[in-house]
């Protein structure tokens, strides 16, 4: 009586476990989604998937006498085939093959046919038992990885294809912004050019007017007149380098500006600016030395271009030092094709702060020690002109400790 319980007990424990492990999971995932959504391509590869996977389960567990008996390993030969059904489709098809395997294969183990048949009944139903288990949890749970895996990629696909058409959105703004910003500038530019022509010709009938003021009325001008004739004068001048300025700076970044370079001496550029500038140095009680620069090799420039770059230069350096300070010139061979010439003062210095826009058109340091006027032009247009000969201009500057601007162009040697 013992005996026949515990075989009744297994025996029913074969399809609440079936149910458990089988069927539910198929219902479930039928009802969860019961819409099918392949293509003609899909249908048919699981359609010959699963006609494969039972050919192959009755021939393992309805083979006969040849596959009846302790052949354990011949009941997974179907494992591998739910593997693929697990990979390539979803939870709820690989629930449906599994239920169609674990199927066939009770009807042949009940009917003593397979691999999991031996001569005790409930040993045989046990082991199909552990058999049903692992291929149901092995291949539910590879399916659900797969399906993790693709709806994963899917995603990243997603989140690829959107920040590609969002760097496309931002890219096509930016170009446009670009586009914008170019044409403004070449419209401002193309301004400044038109104004500062337009006002050469009353600045310089004031100059003329101003200098026949003096010629014409020599000694009969009182003291009063005379300094409001000088005072016109000097604004005049002082306006007409700023126009002057801004057709160079027009004419460079519009690439239209005329360069007519020739073989020339470092040393004779210097000695015209010491002849200029000289005389402002002694004014301000600054000293001004010229080191000697007959031994470097000639340089392939234009002569006024270049005097204006270092004019530039020294006019600043004189400005911002103050009286009993330095200003030096100098220069020095880099290579067989540069040569790098510099100007350095004693003055204030610059904060680094504005070191990276000390080149900017239009951009002025303002120094509580020292303030003078000008147009924030004289810089940028000396690193364009620097440039327009193939070289470049850098500084290096602290507060209270001076600036060194250094020059470099091409050797013509």
């Amino acid at each position: 009586i013992r005996d026949s319980s515990v075989t009744g007990v297994q025996t029913c424990a074969l399809p609440i476990s079936g149910g458990a492990l089988i069927v539910t999971p198929a219902i479930v995932l039928w009802v969860l989604d019961h819409t099918i959504k392949w293509s003609r391509g899909q249908s048919i590869e699981f359609g010959i998937t699963t006609f494969f996977l039972g050919l192959v389960t009755w021939i393992v567990f309805q083979g006969g006498q040849a596959m009846t008996g302790p052949h354990y390993p011949l009941g997974f030969l179907t494992l591998s085939v739910l593997i693929w059904i697990a990979v390539r489709f979803e939870p709820r098809e690989t629930a449906t093959a599994i239920l169609l395997t674990i199927g066939i294969a009770i009807w042949g183990t009940l009917r003593g046919s397979g691999p999991f048949t031996v001569s005790n009944s409930n040993e045989s139903l046990l082991l199909l038992q552990a058999f049903m288990a692992l291929i149901t949890v092995t291949a539910l749970g590879l399916s659900v990885s797969a399906r993790e895996q693709k709806h994963t990629e899917l995603a990243l696909k997603e989140l690829n294809k959107t920040l590609e058409r969002r760097i496309q959105d931002r890219t096509s703004t930016l170009q446009s912004t670009v586009e914008q910003l170019k044409e403004c500038d070449c419209l401002k530019n193309a301004f400044v050019g038109i104004v500062s022509h337009e006002l050469r010709t009353p600045v310089t009938s004031i100059k003329i007017f101003a200098k026949n003021l003096f010629d014409c009325f020599d000694g009969q001008l009182n003291e009063k007149q005379q300094h409001y004739v000088s005072r016109i004068q000097y604004n005049a001048d002082r306006l007409s380098r700023m126009l002057n300025e801004l057709l160079d700076l027009s004419k460079i970044q519009e690439g239209v500006l005329e360069v007519h370079p020739t073989v020339l001496s470092v040393q004779e550029i210097a000695n015209d600016l010491w002849e200029a500038f000289e005389p402002l140095a002694q004014q301000k009680s600054i000293s001004m030395n010229m080191a000697n620069m007959t031994h470097l090799p000639k340089v392939y420039g234009d002569r006024d271009k270049l005097y204006e770059i270092f004019a530039n230069l020294l006019e600043n350096a004189i400005k911002f030092t103050q009286a009993g300070g330095h200003v030096e010139i100098g220069a020095q061979v880099l290579d067989d094709l540069y040569i790098k010439v510099h100007v350095s003062d004693t003055g204030c210095g610059i904060s680094p702060e504005h070191l990276p826009k000390i080149f900017d058109k239009f951009y002025r340091v303002t120094s509580s020690a020292v303030n003078v006027p000008g147009s924030g032009l004289g810089l940028s247009i000396a690193k364009g002109l620097a440039e327009l000969h193939g070289g470049s201009i850098t500084v290096e500057s602290a507060p209270g400790q001076g600036s060194h601007f250094f020059v470099t162009l091409r050797s013509a040697a």
